[in-house]
């Protein structure tokens, strides 16, 4: 059996929790967020109920009408409260999930970005979270400096 593998960051922002899903929900405003490494965003196949919602893929690149080579699949979708999602892409790891979750707070709200995997590689999962982690804690504190920027 694989290394399962597991990071959180947690912070908070003076945005509501509204305004914090829908910044990570419509994936068009990661563009907003995420540069550079996300300039571009399609949504490749619509979710059900909600388009943006379970069943929904979205792919996203650092180049404005070239590829989009990451794909994710959405697999949790609680308006408001939580986001769920997989990679479709390949990856150098097994049964990647990431969830982000929303928890209004006092003067805004509380916002939760946790991954876990298991390596694919045998020894390789410290180095897929190391760098994973990196990543993620980098679009995290975009998404929180973002979203007290829009809430001034």
């Amino acid at each position: 059996m694989a290394d399962l593998f597991s990071f959180e960051f947690t912070a908070h922002t003076k945005a509501s929790q509204q305004a914090a899903f829908d910044a990570v929900a419509n994936a068009e405003d990661w563009t907003k967020w995420g540069k550079p490494v996300v300039r571009a965003t399609k949504l490749t196949r619509t979710g059900n109920p909600d388009e943006r919602g379970v069943g929904a893929v979205r792919a996203m690149g650092a180049f404005p009408g070239g590829p989009l080579p990451v794909k994710e699949r959405i697999t949790a979708f609680e308006p408001h409260r939580r986001i769920g999602y997989t990679l479709v892409t390949p990856a150098p790891m097994r049964n990647y999930a990431g969830e982000l979750t929303f928890t209004e707070a006092d003067d805004g709200t509380d916002v939760r970005w946790q991954i876990q995997f298991e390596e694919l590689i045998p020894a390789s999962g410290p180095l897929i979270r190391a760098a994973f982690r990196q990543l993620i804690g980098t679009f995290h504190g975009k998404l929180i400096r973002y979203l007290d920027e829009q809430a001034r």
